[in-house]
């Protein structure tokens, strides 16, 4: 008889939420924490938790669960946690303050991220930065961090999420044929995974450049 451990479930989780099934996901998710005891576990969850929050528009939910999380020393957890918060402050930021907070967070997962050796994630986190300050109108102080992120990502995913970004930031700067050419690359290396947000994001960012080129964005 196989026996599903508390973790395998978790990470039954993670596949649901990969698929694009993010309720489904905070089900299996609430689920274990119900019955996990492990500290480091508990965290992971609840990080998990959020994310699935975060996915669904819940930004406060997701705010609520990250502040409830017990103390941890592990590193990548602590990446995930300070990731977390920097995504659902910058939802939530209004103010020059709540931004440089959403910042705060995210170099501190950096520190993390490279404590544990997660070169995707310190990756995802640079990108994730650029994207901030993308969002504040700093278009040429992301392009830095997005360079840093594309040459350590290591898989296809993360550098098609990245050259989604880098497209914005062109576009930002008025170099449409940067942009066009990024978000391609982005669109052809997303199309036929599961990655359901990134294919959004990049849709997005294509109907964006094509605005810009009829002079109605």
């Amino acid at each position: 008889m196989t026996i599903i451990t508390a973790t395998d479930k978790k990470e039954q989780g993670v596949r649901l939420w990969a698929e694009g099934q993010a309720v489904e996901a905070r089900r299996v998710w609430q689920g274990v924490l119900q019955e996990a005891t492990e500290p480091n576990l508990r965290f992971a969850l609840k990080n998990n938790l959020a994310l699935a929050e975060w996915s669904l528009g819940n930004y406060e939910a997701a705010l609520s669960i990250h502040l409830s999380t017990e103390p941890t020393l592990d590193n990548e957890l602590l990446g995930n946690y300070h990731m977390g918060l920097g995504n659902v402050s910058q939802k939530l930021a209004h103010t020059e303050e709540d931004f440089d907070n959403a910042l705060m967070h995210y170099t501190t997962a950096l520190i993390h991220f490279e404590r544990s050796g997660n070169t995707k994630h310190w990756s995802l986190t640079n990108n994730n930065i650029a994207f901030l300050l993308l969002k504040i109108e700093r278009a040429e102080e992301a392009l830095p961090y997005l360079d840093i992120a594309r040459k350590n990502a290591s898989d296809a995913t993360s550098i098609a999420i990245i050259d989604d970004t880098l497209a914005q930031a062109y576009l930002k700067l008025n170099n449409i044929q940067l942009a066009i050419k990024c978000n391609s690359k982005s669109l052809s290396a997303l199309i036929g995974t599961n990655e359901r947000a990134a294919i959004e994001q990049a849709f997005k960012t294509q109907g964006e450049i094509k605005q810009r080129i009829l002079g109605t964005g």
